[in-house]
C-alpha cells in the first residue's frame, strides 16, 4: 500500500524531557501505557501500527516469565489489545503530555487520513519537584523517630527534628539539581545510550544515581551533619 506521511510543522520530539510528578511519571510503568511509549521510541506511527506493536511487546513480555505454553496463551489472550482500546490509552498518554498528534498519513485510495501518534520526548526522566516530600506534615512522625534512632546511632543527643529536616531538604534539592544538570546538559548522549532501557530499569537508575551524587556532595554537606548530631 502507498502512503504518505505528513507531520505536523509544530511537531517536535524532545531529547530529554524531565517529569516532576511522580503519579504522571508512574504512568509510564504501567502495563497498558508502557507498550505504547516503546513502539513509539523509532518515530510517529498511526493506531493501526501501534496495535501491531503494542501486542508484540506484551507478548515479549509475557515470554520472559517463564510460564507454561497454555498460561501464556492465556495470558497472552487477556492482555490482547485492539485499536479501538489503544485510543483510549493514547487520550491518557496525551492528557499528561507524554504524546501528541504528530502528523497525517495519507495512503492511497482511501479518503480519510489517520493520524499520527508522537512521542515529545525521546526520554522521560523523573527528578522530584520543588515541593519536597519532606514538606509534608505526614512525614513528622517518621522524622521524630529518624531522630531517636540517629541519638542512640550516636550514642549522642538527638538532632533537633527541625534541623534534621532542613539538612534533608537541603540534600534533596543538591543532588535533584545535579541530576537535572546531568540530564539537560547530556541530553542527547543520555537519549543515545538509554534507547531500549526500561522505565523499570530507569527506576533503579535514578535510585543508583541519588546515591552517587549524595556520596559525591557529602564533604558539602558534613559540617552540618556534625553539628546537629545527625553524624
Amino acid at each position: 500500500m502507498i502512503f504518505k506521511d505528513k507531520l505536523n510543522p509544530e511537531y517536535v520530539c524532545e531529547t530529554v524531557k524531565i517529569i516532576k510528578d511522580v503519579t504522571k511519571y508512574q504512568l509510564l510503568e504501567s502495563q497498558n501505557l508502557e507498550a505504547i511509549i516503546v513502539a513509539l521510541r523509532k518515530g510517529p506511527k498511526t493506531v493501526n501500527e501501534l496495535e501491531i506493536d503494542y501486542n508484540a511487546f506484551v507478548k515479549e513480555k509475557i515470554q520472559k516469565m517463564n510460564l507454561t505454553r497454555k498460561e501464556e496463551e492465556v495470558l497472552e489472550k487477556k492482555m490482547f489489545r485492539q485499536a479501538k482500546t489503544l485510543y483510549k490509552y493514547i487520550k491518557v498518554l496525551k492528557e499528561n503530555g507524554f504524546v501528541v498528534d504528530a502528523g497525517k498519513r495519507y495512503t492511497e485510495n482511501q479518503r480519510a487520513a489517520e493520524t499520527l501518534y508522537g512521542r515529545t520526548a525521546k526520554l522521560f526522566f523523573y527528578i522530584r519537584g520543588e515541593h519536597s516530600w519532606l514538606d509534608s506534615e505526614n512525614i513528622k512522625p517518621s522524622l521524630d523517630f529518624m531522630s531517636k534512632l540517629l541519638g542512640i546511632m550516636n550514642q549522642s543527643k538527638q538532632p533537633s527534628v527541625k534541623k534534621l529536616r532542613e539538612i534533608l531538604i537541603s540534600m534533596e534539592t543538591k543532588v535533584n539539581q545535579d541530576l537535572e544538570n546531568l540530564f539537560t546538559t547530556f541530553s542527547k548522549e543520555i537519549a543515545d545510550i538509554s534507547e531500549d532501557i526500561s522505565y523499570e530499569d530507569l527506576t533503579f537508575l535514578i535510585f543508583g544515581l541519588n546515591l552517587i551524587l549524595l556520596m559525591k556532595n557529602y564533604p558539602v554537606f558534613e559540617d552540618d551533619l556534625k553539628r546537629s548530631n545527625i553524624i
